[in-house]
Parts: structure tokens; sequence; C-alpha cells
């Protein structure tokens, strides 16, 4: 099971008021929200038939802006994996006699199976290449994840407490949360039907 993503830890505060100050400043920091999404989320929680939900909303947003931390930080990597794929697909990398493909076998670790690092070769112009399928297996995994918490927790944001989920001021995701997740599967089996020189190595 998958544990729940954190937010950097707060240094205690004098009272309570700042307490609550803390950990909205820290939400409004993480998500980029605008000054004036900021003042609205206050004037929405502070007013006379909400103020019992501002505990429970606070929690909520919390989790969603943690959440929203680690898918951002899944897409950079997803980012600059693909780059590696576009550089050994247009560089002609997956063509049968042109590269070399080195396997490299390597225990991820105690129990578990091999991880693989391949490592593209050119035979001509010398041009390199890495890339772990393993890698980008699981980072498909763990973005899949990270797009059902982000669906729920922006439905309770909504449903619950009458909140979009927004970063950097606009509704979050910006894009179908799902669209990477097919270019990666894509990815990897291209990799894996690649049928050019292979050597493998311990």
């Amino acid at each position: 099971m998958r544990s729940a993503p954190c937010l950097p830890s707060l240094s205690t505060a004098p009272n309570s008021s700042l307490a609550v100050q803390a950990r909205l400043e820290r939400i409004w920091t993480i998500l980029d929200m605008p000054v004036v999404q900021r003042l609205d989320m206050v004037l929405q929680y502070t007013h006379r038939d909400r103020v019992l939900q501002f505990e429970n909303g606070l929690n909520t947003w919390e989790k969603a802006a943690a959440t929203v931390q680690l898918r951002e930080t899944l897409m950079s990597q997803y980012s600059q994996m693909k780059q590696v794929c576009v550089k050994i697909k247009y560089a002609g990398m997956w063509v049968p006699g042109r590269y070399l493909v080195i396997i490299y076998q390597r225990p991820f670790s105690s129990g578990h199976p091999l991880m693989y690092n391949i490592h593209f070769q050119g035979l001509s112009n010398g041009l390199t290449a890495t890339f772990s399928i393993d890698a980008l297996e699981r980072l498909c995994c763990a973005l899949i994840h990270a797009n059902c918490q982000i669906e729920a927790l922006a439905a309770a944001l909504r449903d619950e407490y009458g909140s979009a989920l927004v970063y950097k001021g606009v509704p979050y995701p910006s894009e179908p949360l799902n669209d990477v997740v097919p270019d990666m599967i894509r990815i990897i089996r291209e990799i894996q039907e690649y049928n050019g020189p292979c050597k493998i190595l311990p």
C-alpha cells in the first residue's frame, strides 16, 4: 500500500491562530495560489455558515496540496524520461543494425526482480542514451495512483466544501488526468519490441 504524500513540516506556533495561518500559507505556497484566491478561501471558511467546516476543509486542502506537489514531481520526471525516449526514437535507435542495445541487469533490492537499465550505443556515430524501463514502469504506476488521489480530493473539495482545486491560479489538473499513461505504455511497448543487436551484461 502506498503511503500518503506529506507536506513540509511546520515549526511550532505560539498560538492556534498562528498555527492555522502557517498551515494556510503552506497550502498557498505549494499551490502557488494568487492573492485573490487566497482571500476568497479565507472569506469562504470564515463565513458563519462554513466556520464549522474549517478544520476538515483545511485537512482536505493539505492532502490535496501534498498530492499536487507529488504529481508535479512525477510529471517532471516523466518529461525528462520522454526527452530521452524522443532522442532514442528520432536518432533511429530503434532501427536494427544501427545501434547496439546493452541491457544491464542488477537487483533492484533484496528479494525483488532484476532492474534493467537499457543503454543505446551508436554503431557508427557513437551517440548514446540510457533508459530504465523499470523506472518508467514504476513512474507509470505512481502517476496512476496520484491521479486517483487527485480525482478523489478534487471531488471532495467541490462536493463537500464548494471549492475548486487550483494550481497556479487555474483549475487542476489543466489536462485530462490520464492523458500521459497511454503514452508511457506505448514507450514501454516500443522498447520491448526492439529486435536489433542486443547484449545482456550482469
